[in-house]
């Protein structure tokens, strides 16, 4: 499994899991939807139901989130083993909620653990640690929910990302993220590395500030991206790491 891995800054994992009928959403594109399916006995792999909130959707106004009174990362949590899913370290030392049946993952949920804790399952399929869910909700280092930091509820356009952005403060050759997005933040992005190549993605609205970048020709390379600090800095989070870099 470990051979199947992408660079992008970060290790990227990623795959979707569930049982049953799938929820039709009026008004958002299902391109746009992330899902989580559960394989069940005797059930046809295309029957599904969607279990999370659609965080992955055209218009960011339709997010369930922080925005919402009485809404926490635990509203629509799943609970580990309730669905026959595990929390698993993989080999190379991302920790996902997979099924092990089907060997597939849980990802854009949170998911609580019987020790109580609730870890958000990023975009790529992994527990996110430092940084920000759709939901404006903050995980800490180790992929929970960061119940001392005050969720984000104040939004900055997807057009503020429209920017170069590196890894490095001192202007020194680094990796660099170039967005071309509309208002909602839907458009495309290159990732150059500092040795030449370059990697092509589109980027969808998730949420509270929050995008997905799907790379060209290969959806099993995604990431999660937060914008901060008025399209100053982005957070991209991915196989179980997150980096933040900053406009140029």
């Amino acid at each position: 499994m470990t051979t199947m891995l992408a660079i992008v800054g970060m290790t990227l994992l990623t795959t979707s899991c569930l049982d049953k009928v799938r929820r039709i959403l009026d008004k958002l594109d299902s391109d746009d939807v992330e899902t989580i399916d559960r394989t069940q006995e005797n059930v046809k792999e295309e029957e599904a139901r969607e279990v999370q909130k659609p965080f992955g959707i055209e218009s960011v106004e339709d997010t369930e989130s922080a925005e919402e009174e009485r809404y926490t990362p635990l509203t629509d949590a799943i609970k580990a083993g309730s669905d026959g899913g595990e929390f698993r370290q993989l080999e190379s030392g991302e920790t996902v909620y997979i099924y092990p049946e089907s060997e597939i993952f849980a990802r854009n949920v949170w998911v609580e653990d019987h020790d109580g804790q609730v870890y958000y399952m990023d975009v790529s399929g992994c527990r996110m640690p430092s940084n920000q869910a759709p939901d404006g909700f903050f995980t800490n280092s180790r992929g929970a929910w960061d119940k001392n930091r005050p969720a984000t509820t104040e939004r900055i356009m997807g057009e503020q990302m429209n920017h170069t952005y590196n890894d490095s403060q001192q202007g020194m050759e680094s990796d660099q993220w170039v967005f071309t997005v509309n208002r909602i933040g839907k458009g495309t992005v290159e990732h150059k590395y500092s040795f030449g190549t370059v990697e092509r993605y589109e980027c969808l609205p998730l949420g509270i500030n929050a995008f997905r970048l799907r790379r060209e020709n290969d959806d099993f390379v995604q990431c999660h991206v937060v914008l901060m600090a008025e399209g100053r800095q982005v957070c991209i989070s991915g196989g179980g790491a997150t980096k933040t870099y900053y406009a140029e």
